[in-house]
């Protein structure tokens, strides 16, 4: 990779982050977004994704819960800055590449969804939502690709990884709406 590119690029995440407001706005959106799939929990379609639908929101909620707990229980004196070119890459395009990480145990689903559980997760979130902008900065998640998070970054992971499971999601919805018509 050139050198002129690649500070760029680095550049470019770092002035991309979204503002707290913003980045508020768009969770709250996300949210939103992934109570609308709840009725449609049972599709799958294994050409997209191993999973069914209730598994993407049932992880998507149980990474955005598990991220705030952890930047709340988190020591401001252990965090410090690396850079990480993977992290730099995915937070400035704003996606993540399908099918190259496995979930944690932490935020894997359990083999049976609840809906009671996805809309439990969802009230936490939603309540929760406000709560992830009053963290101080140096608050941190660790994370086992990008490394350590700070709050703001953090946020912004959180906002990434949803809409990556959302894409997923709308994929599922299409490819088995099509083998129904």
């Amino acid at each position: 990779m050139k050198p002129l590119p690649f500070c760029l690029l680095f550049a470019f995440a770092y002035v991309s982050n979204l503002t707290t407001t913003a980045a508020q706005e768009a969770l709250a959106t996300e949210l939103q977004r992934i109570e609308s799939y709840i009725d449609q929990r049972d599709l799958a379609a294994t050409d997209v994704s191993t999973a069914d639908v209730a598994w993407h929101l049932d992880h998507a909620l149980k990474v955005m819960l598990n991220v705030y707990e952890a930047l709340k229980a988190s020591d401001t004196e252990e965090y410090s800055y690396a850079i990480n070119p993977v992290r730099a890459v995915v937070f400035a395009t704003g996606r993540i590449p399908r099918g190259v990480a496995k979930s944690p145990a932490s935020v894997t689903p359990p083999d049976d969804i609840r809906t009671e559980d996805i809309l439990t997760q969802l009230g936490e979130a939603r309540d929760l939502l406000p709560k992830f902008y009053e963290l101080e900065k140096r608050r941190y998640y660790e994370h086992f690709v990008f490394g350590k998070l700070n709050s703001r970054r953090a946020t912004k992971f959180v906002l990434i990884h949803t809409r990556h499971h959302l894409r997923i999601i709308e994929d599922i919805v299409k490819a088995a709406k099509r083998v129904i018509e």
